[in-house]
This record gives C-alpha cells, structure tokens and sequence, in this order.
C-alpha cells in the first residue's frame, strides 16, 4: 500500500520558486532561476532603493512628494485605518494560503511594501514629472512605465508576456495617479504584487508525497 502524505511546505527553505511563482520567469542563458530572497533583494531591490535615491536629488521632488500626499496630511486617521485593514487581509490570506505565518512570510510581505513605495516613487511620480519638462505628459508616462517593466525583464528575468502587463498595469496607476493620491496607488501595487507573488522565493511548492507502508 501506498500511504499519501500531503505537504505543504511553502514556509521551508529549499531552493525551489512556489509555482505561482515560477510562471513569472525566463530560464537564463545557464537554465538558472532567481530562487532565493537575497537574489530578488541583491539584483532588483537595491536597484530600486539606489534609483528612490537618485530621485530625491531631482528639483521639484519633495515639493511633487508634498502635493501627492496632501489626502493624508488633511485625514491622515482615514489612511492608517486603510493600512491596516489592508495589512490585515494580506495576513489573512497568507494564513488561509499557507496555514503559518512566519517570520520570513512577514518579511516578503513588508518588502513588498518597500518595493511598492520605492517604484511608485520612481516611476509613477519623481521620473514622469522629471520628463515633462522634456517631452509631452503623455509620452513622459509612457516612457516612464516603459524603462518600468523593462527593469523587471533585465533584473528578475521574467517572461516578456508578463513585462507587458507590467507595463499595461503600470499604465493603469499612472492613470490613478492623475487624481493626485500617491498613497493609494502605492497601496493598489502592495496589494497587486503581493496577489500575483504571494510567497517569498526559495520555498518549496504544494505537492505529494508518496511512501510505502510496512506490513503492506
């Protein structure tokens, strides 16, 4: 006999994309995956704390900042509460999803947020406004969520189809963003990435295991 044990092991390190996952990326040149944290950190998370940094040099950043922000300087009260009905969910379907939630799901979740902030920051504020002053809003946006998915193509390889809806999702909070709430939009991408790559890398997926029973 056979006895089917069924694991879940997403919250065990083990080298391995979950599959929701893995769908998003190309093989290298090598057959390689990016398949651990540190490497989705070290080659597109830098990149996107380096380049908030080179916006905060541009001219008219923190006055951008200031006027983008304004909803929450007037009920600030009204966006914690958003937050953390918004944290709270994203909890709750990774306890639903997984059944643990650990330190390192905490920490995926919390780097996500980063990363949100950090390219809504970049590419749906700082780098649109910067380009205005040379080339027509339209085509500012356009280029702005061009050089956005084409990040994602080059530092974490995944697959052109998905660069593309990248671009056409970036399109679209660029498009929520002319109401001027940069908080929603960073909230709306949190949200967005974390449905699409719920799991950290370099944990296992859902499978079955089968062992023979003794006796049988």
């Amino acid at each position: 006999m056979l006895k089917i044990k069924h694991v879940s092991p997403k919250n065990d390190s083990e080298g391995v994309f979950p599959e929701s996952q893995g769908r998003l990326q190309r093989d290298a040149a090598d057959g390689a995956k990016i398949t651990s944290f540190t490497q989705v950190f070290v080659r597109h998370g830098l990149l996107m704390l380096a380049l908030t940094g080179l916006c905060v040099l541009f001219p008219t950043a923190f006055a951008d900042l200031s006027l983008s922000v304004a909803g929450f300087s007037a009920s600030p009260h009204y966006y914690v509460l958003a937050f953390l009905a918004l944290l709270a969910f994203l909890i709750a379907y990774s306890k639903l999803s997984d059944k643990v939630v650990n330190r390192k799901q905490l920490m995926w979740i919390g780097y996500l947020l980063f990363i949100s902030i950090a390219e809504e920051w970049i590419f749906r504020l700082a780098l649109p406004n910067l380009l205005k002053g040379y080339l027509a809003p339209i085509y500012a946006v356009v280029l702005s969520n061009v050089i956005f998915a084409a990040i994602h193509f080059f530092t974490l390889r995944w697959r052109l189809i998905w660069v593309i809806f990248a671009f056409l999702g970036g399109l679209g909070l660029s498009w929520v963003m002319t109401h001027g709430d940069l908080l929603v939009v960073i909230w709306l991408h949190w949200a967005g990435t974390f449905l699409n790559t719920p799991f950290p890398p370099g944990l296992k997926q859902l499978k079955e295991q089968s062992t023979p029973l003794s006796g049988g």
